[in-house]
């Protein structure tokens, strides 16, 4: 269904700043009337690029200007960009043409909103555009690339079809009772059912990885004062950025950076060391480096290798979590014995933040510890937490249906069916979702 829009919308659809080329953008009925009443030359063909003279109150600007008719545009409706040079002070007095002309300033994220609603782009590859455009791992870029292709929105659309036919079956017991064996058909749609609730499931899994994938991995270096955290953090990142010397207690607060291996970035977490303290911004330090424990996807148990004092004290501290223990300093003199008694059977590795090779292992660990060793980057990945809760929702329904279906009549198996259907069909933004659609479109940048 084509939406129209009375209002004739504008922005600047290229980054604040100065650059080569600077882009403002018009979407609506009155595009063209507006671009024209602004440039030097009859602008008939669509998509065709047009060179002439940019006229506003306060410059006579050479540039482009280029002309998309509704509906063969990004969001349906008639387009208009002009291209022009990148000095903000240009761009802002297009913009101000524009709207001295009868435009009104874009809100966030309105013209792919337009796009939307014109059936332009569904609307997951409309939350999916902002993972690409946002994207800070070639994981991330390849997972939401898919995503905007269509081949997400494809396979949701395929289990919607076969939901479809499990509830024309239904009806075809209900309308031709006497050719129909009930109990035949609801065992069909079991068997159908069954299997697509595993595709279900299989999909809406990978967004344990996905979530690590889009937010990187969180991994939070944990461990008693003076054992290297920082050392290994400058050493992950390979730069000098946290400080590192023989004081204890010289990391007083949480200190963030980040890397990416095999495509997926890790935000390693440089944490205050575990330890009794009477200064008061050392325990606040404390407090912060508890708190990161919660939230981290992978704790690094760091020690010294030369010394199992504080072991049992920090696997208490992180019991509970995701955990890899990380004996540093091998370039020291060293009991391997008694790292293994005081590892206690824990997955652990012996490094010297030194080594170059070391450290690299440790990235391999680390990756095969929390990334899903099966995952195809290539393949549809959950990235977005409402369509993981809508998958899992409709993954309920269906569990519904298999459960009940030797207790109830097919009637009532159909309803969880269509509840099921209704679920995906809202990740796709089909049926009443007026309620998220400006918390959705209120993230993307103005001019997009």
């Amino acid at each position: 269904m084509r939406m129209e829009n009375e209002r004739t919308i504008v922005a600047i659809a290229t980054p604040v700043g100065s650059g080569g080329v600077g882009i403002v953008r018009l979407s609506g009925s009155e595009s063209l009337n507006i671009a024209k009443a602004m440039f030097d030359k009859d602008i008939k063909e669509p998509r065709y690029m047009y060179l002439g003279n940019i006229t506003t109150e306060n410059l006579n600007e050479k540039g482009f200007v280029v002309y998309f008719k509704a509906p063969h545009s990004y969001t349906g409706e008639d387009v208009v960009e002009f291209q022009v040079h990148g000095g903000i002070l240009i761009v802002n007095e297009v913009l101000r043409k524009c709207i001295s002309l009868g435009a009104v300033l874009a809100e966030r994220g309105e013209f792919t909103k337009r796009a939307f609603l014109n059936n332009k782009v569904s609307l997951n590859e409309a939350e999916s555009l902002m993972d690409y455009i946002n994207a800070q791992s070639n994981a991330e870029l390849i997972a939401s690339q898919n995503a905007i292709s269509g081949a997400f929105s494809s396979q949701i659309g395929s289990f919607m079809d076969k939901l479809k036919d499990c509830l024309a079956q239904i009806n075809v017991t209900f309308d031709y009772p006497e050719h129909d064996d009930e109990y035949r058909t609801a065992q069909e749609i079991k068997q159908d059912i069954e299997l697509l609730n595993k595709d279900i499931i299989s999909l809406a899994n990978t967004y344990n990885s996905g979530k690590m994938i889009k937010n990187g991995v969180n991994v939070c270096l944990v461990g008693a004062p003076n054992v290297g955290k920082s050392s290994i953090l400058n050493a992950l990142i390979n730069a000098d950025v946290a400080i590192v010397t023989d004081i204890a207690g010289t990391t007083t607060d949480a200190l963030t950076e980040s890397y990416v291996y095999n495509n997926v970035r890790f935000n390693i977490i440089d944490t205050a060391g575990l330890r009794e303290s009477d200064n008061l911004i050392e325990q606040k330090g404390i407090e912060r480096t508890l708190r990161n424990i919660d939230k981290a996807d992978i704790v690094l148990c760091i020690f010294d290798v030369t010394n199992f004092d504080n072991v049992d004290e920090i696997l208490h501290k992180t019991n509970g979590t995701k955990r890899l223990l990380v004996f540093n300093k091998s370039d020291l003199d060293f009991d391997e014995n008694k790292i293994k008694q005081s590892a206690k059977n824990e997955d652990y590795v012996i490094i010297s933040s030194k080594d170059s090779a070391q450290i690299e292992q440790l990235k391999s660990k680390i990756f095969n510890k929390t990334m899903d060793e099966h995952l195809d980057y290539n393949a549809n990945i959950v990235l977005n937490e409402r369509h993981y809760n809508l998958l899992k929702k409709a993954s309920e329904s269906l569990q519904r249906a298999l459960d009940n279906m030797d207790l109830v009549t097919l009637d009532c198996i159909a309803s969880d069916i269509m509840e099921a259907y209704n679920d995906l069909s809202q990740l796709l933004g089909y049926g009443d979702i007026e309620d998220i659609l400006d918390t959705i479109f209120s993230k993307f940048c103005l001019g997009k």
